[in-house]
């Protein structure tokens, strides 16, 4: 019997800007964008 596996992508993609002082505010904005495509219906890309 054949297995099949249903797996989802949600991404949260940010850039750099002026008013960044670490990598760690960069990583926050893609991590919000993350959790907004999870919660938009999964399979997305979101920037944040």
């Amino acid at each position: 019997m054949p297995l099949h596996i249903h797996i989802t992508v949600s991404l949260g993609i940010a850039r750099m800007t002026d008013g960044d002082n670490s990598i760690d505010d960069i990583i926050k904005r893609a991590d919000e964008g993350l959790y907004k495509a999870k919660n938009s219906g999964r399979d997305r890309v979101e920037w944040a």
